[in-house]
């Protein structure tokens, strides 16, 4: 939990870095979690690492198909829309 909260943390003051590696760890600790697999590839796509948040959104959606439907909605996501592979995932 300190890991998320940290991560929450350093999102919320603009260190996308830092709250990146603080909710890795947490899917390291906890790779079922499909809401922090989804947290991810929303920061991976505000930071412009598109390869990274079309994985770890695959990931969340594998796990609950909810993300898929959120996905569609999110501003967060943005920057990678247009993007064929997002495009694929939300169908």
């Amino acid at each position: 939990m300190a890991h998320y909260n940290l991560g929450d943390i350093y999102y919320k003051q603009g260190d996308t870095d830092q709250a990146i590696f603080q909710f890795k760890e947490v899917v390291r600790i906890n790779p079922q979690d499909a809401e922090i697999h989804n947290i991810l590839a929303c920061l991976y796509s505000v930071s412009h690492q598109e390869s990274l948040a079309i994985e770890s959104l695959q990931d969340a959606i594998q796990l609950d198909r909810k993300f898929r439907e959120s996905a569609k909605t999110n501003v967060l996501f943005s920057d990678i829309r247009k993007s064929s592979k997002f495009q694929e995932l939300i169908k």
